[in-house]
C-alpha cells in the first residue's frame, strides 16, 4: 500500500555535464534524509524538446532545467508545484540558480592570486548566464587596476544555453586571437567544454598552458577537467547545494507552501585548482621565492614572516612591502590563505576530522582554525564539509 505522504516528483536534469549530475547528488542528499519522495527521471540532454510521456506523467512536484519554451509551457500546464533551475534569463524565468556574480569574483581572484597581469575571458555565444559572470569577473579585475580582453567574435543565441556554439567556432580564428594576446595572461573560460576547446587551441598553436596561457574553466565537470593535459583548474559552483536547496524548496511548495516569489541566487562558488592554472607569473624573485616557500612549508606551523625575511636575507619591512607592490596582500595573509585552501580541500575530499584537518594545514590548534576558518569563509569547518563533501552526503 502506498504511503499517503510520498511525492512523486519528475526530475528532468541532465547529467551530460558535471554541473547536473552534482545537482542530482545534491536532490539526493534531501531524498537520503527524508525519504518521502519517488523520483522519476528519464535521461535527457539539456537543450532537448518536449516529450508526449510528460502529457501522461501524474506527479506532486518538478524540478527541471530547460531553456526550451515549448517544454516549459508543457511542464506548466501540469499546474502543480515547480521549480526551474536553468531558464533563458527572459521568457523562462530561474527560481534557484548559481549566483553568476559571485562565479566571476572567485574566478577573478584565483587568477590574481598567480600573479597575472593580462586577463581574458572566453565564449563563443552571448548567454544572460555568462554575461553575468564575465562582467564581475572584470569588475573585479577592473577594481585591482587590470583590464580584462574578450573573445570578439561571438554568436547570438536564442536560448539560455549554446554549448556546442563552441564547437562549430573557427579553430583558426580561434588560435589567432590567443596568439594576439599579451603573456603571460589568465583565462577565464565560459564552461569546461570552451576552457577544453581554448587548450586545444593553444597547443594548435604551439603556447604554453600555463606558462603562457593559465586557463580556468567553470563547472568542475571532473569527466572534462581531468581527460585533458595538462588537467583543467575549474569554478565549483557549488550546484550540490543548489540542488539540495530545490529540493528543500520544492518538498515545502507540495506541503502547501507558497512558491518563491524572487530568484534565489545560491553562491559558495570554489575554484578547484589543477594544473591548468599551476603557474606563479611574479616578476621580483624574492617574492616569487616567499611565495613558493609558504606553498611548500605551510603546514609547518612555526612558518613565520620573520623567518621567511630571514631565509632571503631581507627585513620583515623589505619584504612585506614587496609583497604587497607585488601580490596585493601580505605575506602573513598569503600563509593564511594557502593553509585555508589546504583545508578546504581536506574536508572537501577526505573524512578526517576536523582537528586532524587543522593539524595537517598548518594550524597550531582546532580552537585558532575555526576561528579562522569561520571569519575567512563564513562557515564553520563541519558546515563547509557538509555542503562541499561527495563522500560526507552519502553518509
Amino acid at each position: 500500500m502506498a504511503n499517503s505522504n510520498e511525492k512523486r516528483v519528475l526530475l528532468l536534469i541532465e547529467t551530460s555535464r558535471g554541473f547536473g549530475r552534482n545537482l542530482f547528488q545534491g536532490i539526493q542528499r534531501f531524498v537520503m534524509e527524508n525519504r518521502n519522495w519517488t523520483v522519476f527521471f528519464q535521461d535527457r540532454g539539456l537543450l532537448e524538446g518536449t516529450a508526449d510521456w510528460i502529457k501522461k506523467w501524474n506527479g506532486d512536484g518538478i524540478l527541471s532545467r530547460t531553456s526550451n519554451l515549448l517544454l516549459y509551457r508543457q511542464l506548466r500546464e501540469k499546474n502543480i508545484p515547480m521549480l526551474e533551475l536553468l531558464g533563458d534569463g527572459n521568457k523562462i524565468p530561474g527560481n534557484i540558480l548559481c549566483d553568476e556574480n559571485d562565479v566571476g569574483s572567485v574566478a577573478a581572484k584565483h587568477l590574481l592570486s598567480c600573479g597575472l597581469r593580462n586577463f581574458a575571458y572566453f565564449t563563443s555565444e552571448n548567454t544572460y548566464w555568462s554575461r553575468m559572470a564575465s562582467m564581475e569577473f572584470e569588475n573585479v579585475l577592473n577594481r585591482h587596476g587590470f583590464e580584462c580582453l574578450r573573445y570578439p567574435h561571438q554568436r547570438k543565441s536564442n536560448c539560455g544555453y549554446a554549448p556546442l556554439a563552441v564547437l562549430e567556432e573557427s579553430r583558426d580564428m580561434i588560435c589567432e586571437w590567443l596568439i594576439s594576446l599579451p603573456k603571460p595572461i589568465g583565462l577565464f573560460a565560459a564552461t569546461d567544454l570552451h576552457a577544453m576547446y581554448v587548450l586545444s587551441a593553444a597547443r594548435s598553436a604551439n603556447l604554453m598552458v600555463p606558462e603562457e596561457i593559465a586557463i580556468l574553466g567553470n563547472d568542475n565537470d571532473q569527466l572534462l577537467c581531468q581527460v585533458v593535459i595538462p588537467q583543467l583548474s575549474s569554478v565549483d559552483q557549488n550546484s550540490q547545494n543548489i540542488g539540495y536547496l530545490a529540493a528543500k524548496t520544492l518538498d515545502w511548495m507540495m506541503k502547501g507552501e507558497p512558491a518563491p516569489t524572487k530568484c534565489t541566487y545560491v553562491s559558495g562558488a570554489e575554484v578547484v585548482v589543477r594544473q591548468s592554472t599551476d603557474v606563479l607569473a611574479i616578476t621580483d624573485t624574492d617574492v616569487a621565492a616567499a611565495i613558493r616557500l609558504i606553498r611548500r612549508r605551510f603546514s609547518d606551523p612555526t612558518l613565520s614572516v620573520p623567518q621567511i625575511a630571514a631565509h632571503l636575507n631581507l627585513s620583515r619591512r623589505t619584504l612585506e612591502r614587496r609583497f604587497q607592490e607585488s601580490f596585493h596582500r601580505s605575506p602573513e595573509t598569503e600563509i593564511v590563505r594557502v593553509r585555508i585552501e589546504f583545508a578546504k580541500t581536506l574536508l572537501r575530499d577526505t573524512r578526517l576530522s576536523a582537528s586532524t584537518v587543522a593539524l595537517r594545514s598548518g594550524f597550531g590548534s582546532s580552537e585558532y582554525f575555526f576561528r579562522v576558518f569561520k571569519r575567512i569563509t563564513g562557515m564553520t569547518p563541519n558546515q563547509f564539509r557538509l555542503n562541499n563533501q561527495s563522500v560526507a552526503k552519502v553518509q
